[in-house]
């Protein structure tokens, strides 16, 4: 259930960008601001959390264009995988995701660690 509801969030979130509202930062959201646009990934699994912190260090930063190519293909598959029907009980829904779109560093940033998560949490294959 816990895996349905993030990503299902993640889709969500990515289709519904343009919506305006107050984002309360923590250490499981991050949010970025454009002139027009704010765009917010919010992971409700509880695990994701402490395996982000765990996981996630400065020493492995990389600049947007890395998180962006890669987000680009772990979309991809994540698609794939939801129009074949692969992995039901995590790969609920589709998403949507506009390389040319501008979700800044911090968004892509934590999609990409989601996607790092899904693959060594539940082995599904989405970064190669």
């Amino acid at each position: 259930m816990k895996a349905f509801i993030s990503t299902v969030l993640v889709g969500i979130i990515l289709t519904s960008c343009s919506i305006f509202h107050k984002v309360e930062s923590s250490s499981q959201t991050e949010a970025i601001n454009t002139d027009l646009l704010r765009y917010k990934i919010t992971v409700l699994d509880p695990y994701f959390d402490k395996w982000y912190q765990m996981n996630h260090s400065a020493a492995l930063e990389r600049d947007g264009s890395f998180y962006k190519n890669r987000n680009y293909l772990a979309v991809n598959t994540w698609n794939n995988y939801y129009r074949e029907g692969r992995y039901p009980n995590h790969v609920m829904s589709y998403i949507q995701y506009n390389p040319a779109e501008d979700y800044g560093v911090e968004v892509n940033r934590l999609l990409y660690w989601y996607f790092k998560y899904m693959q060594e949490t539940y082995r599904i294959r989405l970064l190669h």
